[in-house]
């Protein structure tokens, strides 16, 4: 089974944005770049994409030695869709999708169970934060409400 991670993510600029009473700018940014790069490297040694639309978040991935997927216009879920296509295209049959702003990120690569999909929601159980899948299950992505 030949396994990728996924990580949506977006411009840093722009992400913590509910922090915004308690925490500067420069801060909040900092802040969102740290997490995404503990999600990052919690998935080594499994090869890791950043599906994203900002050149800042690019330039970051690439520096972690993560792919990048460019898909400028596309929102969360079209990001999704298009990386999972895209990876699968490059032949993995399998992908963990994780949002790049998880406190824990240790144990990601254990989701990974061949021929399954495990779903882990979010702490109010209103979501998931991480979805591993088989590529060939269409399973669009529906973040948001």
């Amino acid at each position: 089974m030949e396994t990728a991670a996924l990580i949506p993510i977006k411009g840093f600029h722009a992400a913590k944005a509910r922090l915004t009473p308690v925490l500067g700018d420069a801060d909040r940014e900092r802040l969102a770049r740290w997490m995404a790069t503990r999600v990052v490297q919690a998935f080594a040694p499994i090869p890791t994409f950043v599906a994203c639309d900002d050149e800042q978040v690019a330039a970051w991935a690439e520096e972690l030695g993560a792919g990048v997927l460019w898909g400028p216009g596309l929102g969360l879920n079209g990001a999704i869709d298009v990386g999972v296509d895209t990876l699968a295209g490059k032949g993995f049959d399998h992908v963990v999708i994780a949002h790049g702003d998880l406190p824990r990120p240790e144990g990601l690569r254990g989701v990974v169970v061949p021929d399954t999909i495990v779903i882990v929601p979010d702490r109010r159980r209103d979501g998931s934060n991480v979805i591993a899948r088989p590529t060939s299950v269409a399973l669009p992505a529906e973040y948001g409400g």
